[in-house]
């Protein structure tokens, strides 16, 4: 008696602080399990999984990834306006990053929030922009690019294709006609081990 007892106050007691901790203004969503949350209900293919909580819970979802809150976006028109809100430029607090400075400070590109990824966001766009970002001539400089790929793979059409750097030439060539306005020479093997050395 006095052990179904005890089960059954842990048991209230964690549907409580799950009541507590998801807030007033946390979207609805599942109810996760203790300490995993929502991770072993998402399945193998979680964002199928994502996209059917999305008719029961609408386009904003709040699911737990472990003791992680998290907020599941399945909306374009909320994605493209949450991309331009500040709200939405924090990252989470992970020891992989706080443990690699000495002051605890996050430093970097991606790990950083508040007013140093705003700055280093102006900067990148800026320079981006200088480059050509979000014009139409950087448009059909990708665009030519992408028709390289479809054409090199049409041309191995019926071949086995091996896919495990099949991207690597396509995006590094798009990246160096931005910069250096010229492409790369697929066949240089110098290259080629370098690129090899950088994805492995």
């Amino acid at each position: 008696m006095i052990i179904e007892l005890i089960f059954l106050l842990l048991v209230s007691a964690t549907v409580y602080s799950y009541i507590q901790k998801r807030g007033k203004n946390f979207p609805p969503g599942p109810i996760g399990l203790p300490l995993l949350g929502h991770l072993p209900l998402l399945g193998s293919c979680p964002h199928k999984t994502l996209w059917d909580w999305k008719k029961t819970y609408g386009p904003l979802i709040g699911i737990w990834f472990g003791s992680y809150r998290a907020v599941v976006i399945n909306d374009p028109k909320l994605i493209q306006e949450s991309m331009n809100m500040n709200a939405f430029a924090g990252r989470p607090k992970l020891s992989l990053f706080t443990h690699r400075s000495e002051d605890g400070v996050i430093r970097g590109i991606f790990p950083t929030e508040g007013i140093q990824n705003i700055e280093q966001r102006r900067f990148t766009l800026k320079t981006f922009r200088d480059f050509g970002y979000g014009t139409n001539a950087m448009a059909v400089k990708v665009q030519g690019e992408i028709q390289e790929l479809l054409n090199s793979l049409l041309a191995r059409e019926g071949e086995p294709i091996q896919v495990k750097n099949l991207f690597s030439f396509p995006v590094l060539n798009a990246l160096w006609i931005i910069i250096f306005g010229d492409r790369v020479n697929e066949d240089d093997p110098e290259l080629t081990d370098a690129l090899r050395g950088l994805t492995s």
